[in-house]
């Protein structure tokens, strides 16, 4: 399993504006999940730019790009979010 950077990214953004919902510290987040054995992963340009190929369903740009991640590395995204459909990360570049 592998630990997104884009997921420690937007946690570290949701924390600092004080969310009530993001009651967690995103380096303490990292060295947990590290520690458990995920292996990380970064945003890499190929990342960046194969998300000019991903149709916008939800406008989402962390989710846009974990789903990005997901399909370049070939991966499977694990995701708690319930907003999310079952099929977002089936997309062809």
């Amino acid at each position: 399993m592998v630990l997104s950077v884009v997921s420690l990214w937007e946690v570290a953004i949701k924390s600092s504006l004080g969310r009530a919902d993001f009651q967690v510290e995103a380096a303490a987040l990292r060295l947990s999940l590290l520690g458990q054995g995920l292996r990380e992963l970064p945003v890499r340009a190929e990342h960046a730019l194969a998300v000019q190929h991903l149709p916008w369903i939800h406008r989402k740009p962390f989710d846009c790009l974990l789903m990005v991640q997901d399909q370049v590395e070939g991966l499977r995204l694990l995701s708690a979010d319930r907003t999310r459909r079952p099929t977002d990360h089936l997309w062809k570049p």
